[in-house]
């Protein structure tokens, strides 16, 4: 590709064996030499997080965040607002739940990292339930279940989502929810504000 620099570089995991200040110093040391220019964090304890504030070039956290797992919105959003950091959910879509096409249990193949989740297994019957829920408040505002559960992740103050796409049209669909009006979500939101606290649901 010939890139020089890259425009933002993510810590993904904290490293078991290498220490979080060792990492930072290799960071640091790559954006002075313009290598980098930006850092952002991913899956890290808030504690962690909070090391890593102060160098102007920390812009961002990536967080789990789908409408059946709110806790990103307990501490780690406002700890981002508060420090001008940019929020990234990932799964926003609960790994294609909250598309809505799942009628039934599906079976997944052997390189699919879904056939040994508990979402698409014992948990489905109830996950199924709530998603029905949430498709009639979106068919209501002729809107789809993903576009609605995108647009949520935006209300509750994700600044960007990180849905799949396979095809135009679901690009398209996912581009879709930042249409969507505010005054829609202050309806439709107190009928799935009570996923909030059911920790551990997904």
């Amino acid at each position: 590709m010939n890139r020089e620099t890259i425009d933002i570089y993510q810590i993904h995991w904290p490293d078991p064996v290498v220490s979080l200040d060792e990492t930072l110093g290799v960071l640091e040391s790559l954006v002075q030499e313009g290598k980098v220019r930006y850092v952002g964090a991913c899956n890290m304890p808030l504690d962690d997080i909070e090391k890593l504030i102060g160098p102007s070039w920390f812009v961002s956290y990536q967080g789990l965040f789908h409408l059946f797992d709110q806790e990103a919105r307990d501490e780690i959003i406002p700890f981002c607002r508060q420090h001008d950091l940019k929020f990234i959910a990932y799964e926003p879509l609960a790994k294609g739940l909250l598309t809505g096409k799942f009628t039934e249990e599906p079976t997944f193949g052997l390189g699919d990292h879904r056939k040994y989740d508990n979402r698409f297994g014992l948990e489905f019957p109830d996950l199924k339930a709530k998603v029905e829920q949430v498709k009639e408040e979106a068919e209501r505002h002729n809107i789809t279940v993903a576009q609605l559960a995108l647009a949520l992740l935006l209300y509750y103050g994700a600044t960007s989502v990180i849905p799949g796409a396979k095809s135009a049209s679901q690009v398209a669909e996912n581009v879709g929810a930042i249409q969507i009006d505010r005054d829609v979500l202050e309806k439709v939101e107190p009928s799935v504000a009570k996923y909030r606290n059911e920790k551990g649901v997904c």
